[in-house]
């Protein structure tokens, strides 16, 4: 019974003491002569829970705005700008190309300027490119969603939860109106400022409550939303020059998307090839080099059944994620091993040709000896491209994680094994 007592009064000590805990307000929004320009700032619905964020199409829905940051950044490469538009009611970020400077100048989306670019980014894991690209005929609409219209990012695996610790650091931020407070990690460099209603000792950043870009814009954590008005860190400085409330819009409809037309693209060709074989093959049966042609004929094929399920691979998965539809889409474009294995077996038959050619020849004549010197020149090839196909294998061991990586080396290596033996 004792012990009951001595249970039942230790639990209403703990519910009192968290009874007691009080978040500190901050003074600088209690006090501040700008508290509707503070409350309009600090106002997301997405965030505070009023709405909920949404997948957004890449094409039949206009995409568009309630607030512009204007965010300067100071990187190794010197001062950048750029503008960040946002829609607090479904947690939708776009920004603009970055420019070099400390002005992005106007915020403005104008689609039908000829360089025009737009990235696109939804709480919910949609990420969207939008932009012109200048032809002969004219201009060219594009979108790529990476898949990301059916595949969504996730956010969640690009950061953990990580704890911030307040320190004794403010500085002042939209031309005085707001004064933000410095918070660090324990064992990181980056200092961030924060403004929000409250100034808690300490707080979570949440990679699925944050919206904004370039290390600033809007977090929201238990103590309630903040806004992060600078970053600062070895690598990134950025910082929040201006916040606006707008109404702007982006219709995308007139927009292509660039993976169908890969697609539609990649199955054409794949059609084209399979006819040229064809006709490859019945020419290959009357020549006196038949096996080591057929030889690559009959690789060719089983190349262009893999570059057809990679091609159906490719559209399945996040392509700013998945290494495996990353990894697809390269080969789809062109497989670096089968090209250079192919380039191999062509060699052989080339030789071959060349031999049968001078099996036929007068040793003393003009073309006998400029025979001899180009099939010993096809020999030194065929030696370097092995060699290449082995460090192309290599290569996708090592950058398992990174086919981008490999596939950017495995080019290199291609063209340096490539001669001239005629």
């Amino acid at each position: 019974m004792k012990q009951i007592k001595f249970l039942f009064f230790l639990l209403l000590t703990i519910q009192q003491s968290f009874a007691q805990v009080v978040i500190e307000e901050n003074p600088s929004y209690i006090n501040s002569t700008e508290k509707p320009f503070l409350d309009s700032v600090l106002k997301i619905d997405v965030l505070d829970g009023t709405t909920l964020p949404e997948e957004i199409s890449p094409s039949t829905q206009k995409l568009c705005f309630d607030k512009v940051f204007k965010i300067t950044s100071n990187t190794p490469k010197g001062e950048s700008s750029v503008c960040l538009f946002i829609n607090t009611k479904i947690g939708l970020m776009a920004y603009t190309p970055i420019k070099f400077g400390s002005d992005p100048g106007i915020c403005d989306i104008k689609p039908a300027a000829p360089d025009f670019s737009l990235n696109v980014i939804s709480l919910k894991g949609n990420i969207y490119t939008y932009m012109n690209v200048k032809k002969p005929s004219g201009i060219e609409k594009w979108l790529m969603t990476g898949n990301s219209n059916t595949y969504l990012y996730n956010f969640a695996s690009a950061q953990e939860n990580q704890l911030i610790f307040k320190k004794d650091e403010s500085r002042e931020f939209l031309n005085g109106k707001v004064k933000a407070w410095a918070y660090k990690y324990e064992n990181r460099d980056e200092t961030w400022f924060l403004f929000g209603k409250n100034l808690p000792d300490k707080l979570i950043m949440q990679p699925l409550k944050y919206v904004g870009n370039f290390g600033v814009g809007y977090q929201y954590a238990e103590e309630g939303v903040f806004i992060i008005l600078q970053v600062e860190g070895e690598t990134l400085n950025s910082v929040v020059k201006e916040i606006k409330d707008t109404y702007i819009c982006f219709d995308p409809s007139p927009y292509k998307k660039h993976e169908d037309e890969f697609f539609n693209k990649g199955l054409l060709a794949i059609e084209r090839e399979k006819s040229k074989l064809d006709a490859a093959e019945s020419r290959a049966s009357s020549s006196p080099c038949a096996a080591q042609e057929q030889v690559k004929i009959n690789f060719e094929k089983q190349a262009l059944q893999i570059r057809l399920e990679d091609l159906t691979r490719s559209t399945q998965g996040n392509k700013y994620q998945n290494t495996t539809t990353q990894k697809a889409m390269a080969n789809a474009t062109i497989n670096y091993n089968n090209q250079m294995q192919i380039s191999i077996f062509d060699i052989q038959a080339k030789i071959c040709r060349i031999s049968e050619q001078i099996s036929r020849m007068e040793s003393g004549s003009s073309g006998y000896q400029k025979a001899i010197q180009r099939r010993e020149c096809f020999k030194e090839t065929l030696i370097l491209q092995r060699e290449a196909l082995i460090q192309m294998r290599q290569l996708d061991r090592q950058y398992e994680r990174e086919p981008g990586k490999a596939f950017a080396m495995k080019g290199q290596l291609m063209i340096r094994s490539m001669r001239s033996c005629n």
